[in-house]
């Protein structure tokens, strides 16, 4: 059973929860989380990720920290009243996406006070370097990102259940979104004539699994999973279980 976590307003004001904060190894462990999945996360997957075996206050005390030190960002008041969210999440603020920075050897001058044109400029800079930062979710898409991401984690504890299976080359729609193909085709008008269109292709994300066991015995070892969707998860997670799919 899924545990439903409820949105809280803090309790601590800004400012002083930080300066009594050290900050952890499974804080960082987070952040990166947080990036590698398109850069929003429900709490819940917090939870299950990080936090299995430990009471949901426990782990808001955490984000509280997090948030108010803005390593972290959560919908506020008015975002519950006028977007579309299904349940409680967070996403990476500046320090947060900063220190994603930090670890990977990008150097990136910190905005220092976080209004719009600092943040703004900011943005654009880690953008040159090669790195997204999402100061909001993709409203619209939420629902959608969150599915993808349930997927993910239950590809992933699928394949940690065998031994001989790795998990390899993720790659989410949000890269695919940064570069994305375009392919142009002809249709048919209603007057009968013939037209060119172009159409972006961004699928929701694609990994690969290699099976050691089948390369030693030098059979092609490495399955290949583009394009999946949501109603996939309970499917493909059974045919990883009984290691029944196409190798190449």
């Amino acid at each position: 059973m899924i545990e439903r976590i409820i949105y809280e307003k803090p309790r601590i004001e800004a400012g002083k929860e930080e300066q009594g904060m050290r900050f952890q190894d499974r804080d960082f462990e987070i952040l990166q989380t947080i990036y590698n999945n398109d850069g929003v996360l429900a709490k819940r997957q917090l939870k299950q990720l990080f936090w299995p075996g430990n009471s949901t206050r426990a782990m808001e005390k955490r984000l509280s920290k997090l948030n108010h030190g803005e390593y972290l960002a959560w919908p506020s008041r008015d975002h519950w009243r006028s977007k579309p969210i299904p349940e409680p999440i967070c996403w990476l603020g500046w320090k947060g996406m900063l220190m994603v920075a930090g670890k990977r050897g990008i150097k990136i001058e910190p905005p220092g006070q976080s209004n719009e044109n600092k943040l703004r400029r900011f943005e654009k800079e880690l953008h040159d370097k090669g790195l997204h930062w999402m100061r909001e979710p993709r409203w619209i898409q939420l629902e959608h990102d969150i599915a993808v991401t349930d997927f993910r984690l239950g590809v992933e504890q699928a394949v940690a259940e065998i031994r001989s299976l790795t998990l390899e080359n993720w790659i989410t729609d949000g890269t695919f979104r940064s570069s994305m193909d375009v392919i142009e085709f002809e249709v048919k008008g209603k007057d009968g004539t013939l037209k060119t269109e172009k159409k972006g292709i961004c699928p929701d994300g694609y990994f690969e699994i290699s099976d050691e066991r089948r390369r030693i015995n030098g059979t092609p070892a490495k399955a290949r999973f583009p394009n999946f969707k949501r109603k996939q998860t309970i499917c493909l997670c059974s045919r990883i279980q009984r290691v029944n799919y196409t190798y190449a």
